[in-house]
């Protein structure tokens, strides 16, 4: 016995047959639409991450610069200020010398003027005595 064959079941099951391979052709071009898609976006994120990754790096190298420069700059203020306090101490010495120097030079004024009265007399006594000698 051969089995029967009907042409219509066949031609039904052809026609699925092929609505069934369109499917899988499309699904198969649609899993390499979305395998590119799915590629590119990895590439886009690997991407962002080697650019956080940069960022991040930059921003650590950035933070320690400006810590140095703020130490640079706290070790200047404290030499400034040890030199500022060294430069009073030192114009403080010179006020007080200054001050000492004036009263020795009040002192030696005084005995100037007291040896200029002391010789005036006997001055004016010689100029009396000889004309040509002066010592004024």
């Amino acid at each position: 016995m051969t089995p029967c064959i009907h042409p219509e079941r066949t031609s039904g099951q052809q026609a699925e047959i092929n609505d069934l391979v369109q499917r899988k052709i499309a699904v198969d071009e649609e899993n390499v639409v979305l395998k590119s898609e799915l590629c590119l976006l990895q590439q886009k994120f690997t991407d962002k991450i080697e650019e956080l990754k940069d960022t991040k790096e930059c921003a650590v190298r950035k933070e320690e610069q400006s810590r140095l420069v703020i130490k640079n700059l706290e070790e200047e203020n404290e030499g400034l200020s040890t030199r500022y306090a060294d430069l009073l101490n030192d114009l403080e010495k010179l006020r007080k010398q200054e001050a000492q120097w004036r009263i020795e030079k009040s002192g030696i004024d005084a005995k100037i003027k007291i040896a200029i009265q002391t010789l005036c007399p006997k001055e004016k006594g010689l100029a009396q005595l000889d004309p040509v000698v002066h010592l004024v």
